[in-house]
Protein backbone atom coordinates (compact mmCIF):
# COMPACT_ATOMS: atom_id res chain seq x y z
CA UNK A 1 0.00 0.00 0.00
CA UNK A 2 2.86 2.42 0.77
CA UNK A 3 4.19 1.96 -2.77
CA UNK A 4 0.79 2.95 -4.16
CA UNK A 5 0.72 6.04 -1.92
CA UNK A 6 4.19 6.96 -3.17
CA UNK A 7 3.16 6.46 -6.79
CA UNK A 8 0.10 8.65 -6.24
CA UNK A 9 2.28 11.38 -4.73
CA UNK A 10 4.67 11.20 -7.67
CA UNK A 11 1.72 11.40 -10.09
CA UNK A 12 0.46 14.53 -8.30
CA UNK A 13 3.93 15.99 -8.67
CA UNK A 14 3.87 15.31 -12.41
CA UNK A 15 0.52 17.11 -12.64
CA UNK A 16 2.03 20.13 -10.85
CA UNK A 17 5.05 20.09 -13.15
CA UNK A 18 3.03 19.69 -16.34
CA UNK A 19 -0.03 21.79 -15.48
CA UNK A 20 1.02 23.93 -12.53
CA UNK A 21 -0.43 27.16 -13.94
CA UNK A 22 -3.79 25.49 -14.49
CA UNK A 23 -3.78 24.04 -10.96
CA UNK A 24 -2.92 27.49 -9.60
CA UNK A 25 -5.81 29.09 -11.51
CA UNK A 26 -8.21 26.39 -10.29
CA UNK A 27 -7.20 27.03 -6.68
CA UNK A 28 -6.72 30.80 -6.68
CA UNK A 29 -8.71 32.01 -9.71
CA UNK A 30 -5.78 34.22 -10.72
CA UNK A 31 -3.04 33.90 -13.28
CA UNK A 32 0.17 32.77 -11.58
CA UNK A 33 3.11 35.12 -11.67
CA UNK A 34 6.75 34.09 -11.87
CA UNK A 35 7.00 33.43 -8.11
CA UNK A 36 3.86 31.29 -8.13
CA UNK A 37 5.07 29.29 -11.14
CA UNK A 38 8.43 28.73 -9.47
CA UNK A 39 6.78 27.62 -6.21
CA UNK A 40 4.41 25.27 -8.07
CA UNK A 41 7.33 23.77 -10.02
CA UNK A 42 9.40 23.29 -6.86
CA UNK A 43 6.45 21.69 -5.08
CA UNK A 44 5.82 19.39 -8.05
CA UNK A 45 9.47 18.31 -8.12
CA UNK A 46 9.37 17.63 -4.38
CA UNK A 47 6.26 15.48 -4.78
CA UNK A 48 7.85 13.51 -7.64
CA UNK A 49 11.08 12.86 -5.73
CA UNK A 50 9.29 12.09 -2.47
CA UNK A 51 6.82 9.77 -4.19
CA UNK A 52 9.52 7.89 -6.08
CA UNK A 53 11.56 7.47 -2.89
CA UNK A 54 8.48 6.23 -1.06
CA UNK A 55 7.65 3.78 -3.85
CA UNK A 56 11.24 2.50 -3.98
CA UNK A 57 11.80 2.13 -0.21
CA UNK A 58 8.39 2.28 1.46
CA UNK A 59 9.32 1.26 5.00
CA UNK A 60 12.49 3.36 5.14
CA UNK A 61 10.75 6.53 4.03
CA UNK A 62 7.65 6.54 6.26
CA UNK A 63 9.01 8.88 8.93
CA UNK A 64 10.81 11.26 6.53
CA UNK A 65 7.77 11.50 4.24
CA UNK A 66 5.43 12.22 7.13
CA UNK A 67 7.92 14.72 8.56
CA UNK A 68 8.32 16.60 5.28
CA UNK A 69 4.56 16.72 4.79
CA UNK A 70 3.96 18.01 8.33
CA UNK A 71 6.65 20.69 7.98
CA UNK A 72 5.12 21.74 4.67
CA UNK A 73 1.65 21.91 6.25
CA UNK A 74 3.01 24.03 9.11
CA UNK A 75 4.75 26.40 6.70
CA UNK A 76 1.54 26.75 4.71
CA UNK A 77 -0.42 27.51 7.89
CA UNK A 78 2.13 30.23 8.66
CA UNK A 79 1.86 31.64 5.11
CA UNK A 80 -1.94 31.57 5.20
CA UNK A 81 -1.91 33.60 8.41
CA UNK A 82 0.77 35.99 7.24
CA UNK A 83 -0.23 36.87 3.67
CA UNK A 84 -3.90 37.14 2.66
CA UNK A 85 -2.95 37.03 -1.05
CA UNK A 86 -1.74 33.44 -0.64
CA UNK A 87 -4.26 32.28 1.95
CA UNK A 88 -6.33 30.03 -0.31
CA UNK A 89 -3.40 28.31 -2.12
CA UNK A 90 -1.60 27.90 1.21
CA UNK A 91 -4.64 26.31 2.87
CA UNK A 92 -5.13 23.95 -0.09
CA UNK A 93 -1.45 23.01 -0.26
CA UNK A 94 -1.25 22.55 3.50
CA UNK A 95 -4.41 20.44 3.41
CA UNK A 96 -2.93 18.21 0.70
CA UNK A 97 0.22 17.83 2.82
CA UNK A 98 -1.80 16.89 5.91
CA UNK A 99 -3.83 14.41 3.89
CA UNK A 100 -0.63 12.92 2.47
CA UNK A 101 0.85 12.53 5.96
CA UNK A 102 -2.36 10.91 7.21
CA UNK A 103 -2.61 8.51 4.27
CA UNK A 104 1.06 7.55 4.63
CA UNK A 105 0.68 6.95 8.38
CA UNK A 106 -2.48 4.91 7.84
CA UNK A 107 -0.89 2.82 5.09
CA UNK A 108 2.19 2.23 7.27
CA UNK A 109 0.01 1.16 10.19
CA UNK A 110 -2.04 -1.17 7.97
CA UNK A 111 1.13 -2.65 6.50
CA UNK A 112 2.59 -3.21 9.96
CA UNK A 113 -0.65 -4.73 11.24
CA UNK A 114 -0.91 -7.13 8.30
CA UNK A 115 2.71 -8.26 8.79
CA UNK A 116 2.10 -8.75 12.52
CA UNK A 117 -0.89 -11.01 11.92
CA UNK A 118 0.38 -12.82 8.84
CA UNK A 119 2.12 -15.54 10.83
CA UNK A 120 -0.42 -15.75 13.64
CA UNK A 121 -2.73 -18.73 13.92
CA UNK A 122 -6.41 -17.97 13.34
CA UNK A 123 -8.34 -17.06 16.48
CA UNK A 124 -10.14 -19.97 18.15
CA UNK A 125 -13.91 -19.98 18.09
Amino acid sequence: MLRVVGAAGAAWGVVLLARGAEVWRAVDATRPGENERLATTALGARHVLQGLAQAAAPRLTVAPVIGVDLVHAASMAWLAGRDPRYRRPAVVSGGVALLSALVTATAAWASHASRSYAGSPPPSQ
